[in-house]
This record gives structure tokens, C-alpha cells and sequence, in this order.
């Protein structure tokens, strides 16, 4: 499961996010910050790949509204973590796949969460 792979990889090399990482729609107002949500978006056709599919994974990464270089620290230790680099499911037999770092947003100010936050995208070949 890519999901579970990502999460795990986001676990072991993110100890910045002390709130967890959470899934989409799950995290509360109160859930300790800073925190990331892992989203698995969309799936879109790839006549180049082989795989015939390009996966879209978001990672929103939320603190509280104390500093903006708090989550750029954020964002750049989520893209070292996921960029590039092997990427081991827990199949049977594994399956080893690369997230390519893609789109980060601008900053977000999130009243209702009252925190600040951004998006970052990443995609990879293959399908669900």
C-alpha cells in the first residue's frame, strides 16, 4: 500500500511533526501542531508511463501561527523525506517507488484550525 508506505516514511523523517501525521479530514481543532495531513488525490492518465497512471500525493503541513519559518522548516524536511528517493511498500514482495516533488502552495492562513499552513504535491507512476 502507498499510503501506508508514504506515512511511514513521513514517521521515521519528520520528527519536527510532533502533532502526527493524520489523514485527510480527521485531524481536530485542537490536534497538537505542528502536524501534516496525508491526502492521496488524484489519479491521472500517462501515456509515458508504464505504469499508464500518475498518482498525485498532497501533504499539508499545519503549526500554529507563531512564525511562517516554522513551516518552511516544515516543508523542506517533508520534501527531503519524500523527493526522490526509494520508497518501500510492505507487500509481498515489496514494491519500490519514487514520489517526484511537484507543487508547494502558498502560505495558508487556516482561521478555523488557527493555524497557518501549505500544501505540497508530489507524484509518482502507478495507480492505487
Amino acid at each position: 500500500m502507498h499510503r501506508q508506505a508514504i506515512y511511514n516514511r513521513l514517521v521515521a523523517q519528520c520528527p519536527s511533526l510532533t502533532g502526527g501525521i493524520n489523514q485527510p479530514y480527521m485531524a481536530k481543532i485542537d490536534t497538537p501542531k505542528p502536524y501534516a495531513v496525508l491526502k492521496i488525490a488524484d489519479e491521472n492518465p500517462d501515456s509515458y508511463s508504464r505504469a499508464g497512471m500518475r498518482l498525485i500525493v498532497q501533504v499539508f503541513v499545519y503549526a500554529d501561527k507563531a512564525s511562517f519559518l516554522t513551516i518552511d522548516n516544515l516543508v523542506s524536511e517533508v520534501i527531503a523525506a519524500l523527493h526522490n528517493v526509494d520508497i518501500e511498500t510492505t507487500d509481498s514482495p515489496p514494491e519500490i517507488f519514487r514520489l517526484e516533488h511537484r507543487f508547494t502552495s502558498s502560505d495558508f492562513d487556516d482561521e478555523e484550525r488557527r493555524a497557518i499552513s501549505k500544501r505540497i504535491d508530489f507524484e509518482f507512476a502507478g495507480g492505487r
